[in-house]
């Protein structure tokens, strides 16, 4: 496999002042370097010594000169790997964030080399010219950068390691994580996994379905097995030797010698049991919908910022509208969730509430960094608005009753219907039933 590699061109806020006429400018004094000069560590030829980042000072105007003609070298322990032409090597300015000055240089012009060349223990550099790089239209010398790389040696690596995942109502694939964070791991050829369903097998994995990056690798599962997933526990055993691990530190190398366990539990999707008002009633104004579910949840929030609810009324969006999903009461209560509508809907007519389905999703723990239960839907919401509903003339009699306006504040505790005279024109809550008082 061949390789086209680059180098890129940033600020660096520490570098030396260079202006014209102060000092004579040097790429060791306005540059610094990324991967630094040095020793470099497995992970990094992971990907081959294939990318520097070069950082000028926020002070330096980096270019090419065009005169220079000499070519860059790159040389693997003193052989000459690349002869790299000044027309590989390119500066722009970036106006964002303020502006900023980068460049790339093309370590493998035309592919010349296939990645393994990059990736060998020894000694490389990288030679840049005299007067090739400027720095504020003023030529730089000749500067060598210098790497090195040996291969990690047989020894011991701790494979202890924990599932990512939290348990919930979905998974697509399985991220398990090193607890040392300085390994690097990949993956054997040999890698074996079995996954268990309430103890029987359910489904072998290879090599082919697995990937890791850093100190994690992730099994990744067949979208058949995923939709045919059920509730219960899911077990995976990686079998011995489907590891390699590199201890950057340390420069050793292992492979897992026991078998690694991992469990996780899939739980059944959350799923709405009753809603007040209840979908296709008729109410005199729609504020406020409460969804139960059949779980305790400890949060309530989108499932993508993006998708907003929407009323609609005959299948058209109301603009004035807004709706916001939120917890019961600042307080969740565990199993309800709050769909606030403003201003609230008063105008008689049918109405509707888009996107539920595509909006709400629940987090089991409340230290979760996401969201591990999804709700699909359907949910049907559907209303009916009509402003007499719930109005009657209020008769004169004895009996004690206990008044509310439509916000659920008190108005009046333990008084004679007769009372009820005195309240302004309206609509009321009296003893749980909606009145209307003249």
């Amino acid at each position: 496999m061949a390789l086209c590699t680059a180098l890129s061109f940033a600020f660096n806020a520490n570098a030396q002042d260079t202006t014209p006429g102060t000092t004579d400018p040097t790429i060791e004094n306005c540059f610094s370097f990324t991967p630094a000069p040095g020793v470099l560590d497995y992970e990094t030829m992971q990907r081959g010594l294939t990318y520097l980042t070069i950082s000028p000072n926020s002070d330096v105007i980096p270019s090419v000169n065009e005169a220079c003609t000499e070519n860059i070298e790159f040389t693997l322990n003193g052989e000459t790997l690349v002869n790299i032409a000044p027309e590989y090597l390119v500066f722009s300015y970036i106006d964002f964030h303020g502006g900023f000055w980068t460049g790339s240089l093309i370590l493998n012009p035309e592919n010349q080399l296939p990645l393994e060349t990059f990736q060998q223990a020894g000694t490389y550099e990288i030679k840049f010219p005299a007067d090739l790089i400027q720095v504020n239209e003023v030529n730089t010398p000749a500067y060598t950068l210098t790497y090195t790389y040996s291969e990690p040696v047989e020894g011991d690596v701790d494979f202890e390691s924990a599932l990512a995942n939290a348990d919930g109502d979905t998974f697509y694939s399985m991220y398990i994580k090193m607890t040392n964070p300085d390994l690097a791991v990949s993956i054997t050829n040999d890698f074996k996994c079995e996954m268990f369903y309430n103890g029987e097998l359910e489904y072998t994995f290879d090599s082919s379905q697995v990937s890791a990056y850093s100190n994690t690798f992730t099994i990744n599962i067949p979208s058949e097995v995923v939709e045919a997933a059920k509730p219960g526990e899911y077990t995976f055993n990686v079998f011995p030797g489907s590891l390699k691990a590199v201890d950057k530190v340390n420069n050793v190398y292992g492979f897992n010698t026991t078998e690694l366990s991992y469990t996780y539990t899939l739980i059944a999707a959350p799923a709405v049991v009753a809603m007040d008002p209840e979908n296709g009633s008729t109410v005199e104004e729609l504020s406020k919908i409460t969804l139960t579910f059949n779980r305790l949840m400890s949060e309530a929030e989108p499932y993508d910022s993006s998708i907003k609810l929407q009323v609609m009324q005959n299948d058209e969006p109301l603009d004035e509208y807004e709706v916001e999903l939120m917890t019961l009461d600042d307080a969740f209560e565990g199993e309800k969730v709050l769909i606030v509508i403003e201003p609230a809907i008063t105008t008689d007519g049918e109405y509707s509430i888009a996107n539920i389905a595509s909006f709400v999703c629940f987090k089991l723990h409340a230290d979760d960094a996401w969201p591990n239960y999804w709700y699909y839907g359907p949910i049907e919401c559907s209303f009916k608005v009509d402003s007499s509903v719930g109005a009657e003339m209020v008769s004169s009699d004895n009996e004690l009753v206990d008044v509310y306006n439509l916000q659920g504040m008190s108005i009046f505790k333990n008084v004679s219907r007769e009372t009820l005279r005195t309240l302004p024109e309206g609509i009321y809550v009296v003893n749980g039933r909606k009145m209307y008082v003249k």
